[in-house]
Order: structure tokens, then sequence, then C-alpha cells
């Protein structure tokens, strides 16, 4: 799923340029599916895709236009978070790239914790990702050194754990997964609450 999210610089200087977590602060602005995104192209340059995305700049205070959303989306020191895992920060003179543990870093430091408001799990579609996103579960079907990672919510990371027991955890191309995986060797609530009451 290519899921784009938005976030939004904030406090003082708010037209300044993202140049790390020092002195930045971000908030999400909101997160949405953007289905012109082509990993081929767009995954090795990035820019005619946020282009055309983000585009009719305002070069009087920065602001850029998200055409899908219709609206008022971006100012200078803003970021995007793309699907390949990138971020990119709108600055004076177009975009530039941004380092993703910055990024994570600026909304830690907004929000004094992590945020569930970033975009749908890919594997259920059912839980909302946390950002910045590498505090999700990393995905089992993506463990090869070569392989993008692909993040899930927390419930969807205990159930590939749990069919590492087994056969190995649901391939990407069955996604999304509408039932949690039942594992012989998972406690039901039930039992759980039994193995706590006894002495």
């Amino acid at each position: 799923m290519n899921i784009i999210t938005v976030y939004h610089r904030v406090g003082e200087g708010q037209f300044r340029e993202f140049n790390g977590a020092v002195d930045n602060q971000l908030e999400t602005a909101y997160a949405y599916v953007d289905n012109d995104w082509d990993e081929e192209a767009d995954g090795v340059d990035p820019l005619p895709f946020l282009e055309g995305v983000f585009r009719n700049n305002n070069s009087v205070d920065g602001t850029e236009i998200n055409v899908q959303k219709g609206k008022r989306s971006l100012s200078v020191g803003d970021v995007v978070g793309l699907p390949d895992n990138t971020y990119w920060t709108v600055n004076g003179l177009g975009w530039a790239p941004v380092d993703e543990i910055d990024v994570g870093l600026a909304i830690t430091n907004t929000n004094n914790g992590y945020e569930a408001d970033g975009g749908l799990c890919p594997r259920c579609e059912a839980q909302s990702l946390k950002v910045p996103v590498t505090v999700n579960a990393l995905s089992r079907t993506c463990r090869e050194p070569t392989d993008t990672p692909v993040y899930v919510c927390e419930q969807c990371g205990e159930d590939e754990g749990w069919q590492d027991f087994g056969t190995g955890a649901t391939p990407r191309d069955q996604w999304p997964v509408t039932d949690r995986y039942e594992s012989p060797f998972r406690l039901s609530e039930e039992e759980m609450l039994e193995i706590e009451d006894q002495p």
C-alpha cells in the first residue's frame, strides 16, 4: 500500500528549513494512499512525483498545495514521508532529502511519545501505524539484506512471530490478512487469566 505521510513543522520560525532534529519540531498532519506512486520510477527519482502532487508553490511564504487532497498542504520546513521510507522537506529552492531518524526525533520532541497516525498497517489494513514508521514491527517477509523494509502494526508483528513456529509469515501477495493467526502455542485470554489467578 502506497502511504504518503505529511508532517507539518510547528513552533517558532515555521518558515525555516528543516535541517535535522535539533531545534525542529514536527507533527503529523495527515496520511493517505496514493495509487499514482510507481515504485520502479518514483523510488529511483521521487522529485517528479513530489512536484506533481505538491505543486503551485507560493514563493512568498513557501506553501505548497496537495493537488490530490485539494488543500494547502506544505510550508518551508514541512516533511513528506514516501512509500519507500524516504523523507523529503520543502526548502527555499524546492525539495531536499532528510534523515528518517531526524524526522522521528523531531516528532517525538513535539508529541512526547509516538503517535498512531502513520497510515494503515499494510498487512491487516485495520490498525494504524505509529510514527516514525521504524517504531513499528518490521515484517518478517522482508528480512533479507536486499529487501525493502516493510513495517506492520504490533498485532501483525506478533502474528508473524507466531507464524514462524509453523509455516512462516503470510506472503505479502496474500495481504491484507483478515483473521489473526491462531497458533496452537498461543494462550487464550481466559487461559492467561487462569494463570494469573493461580497462587
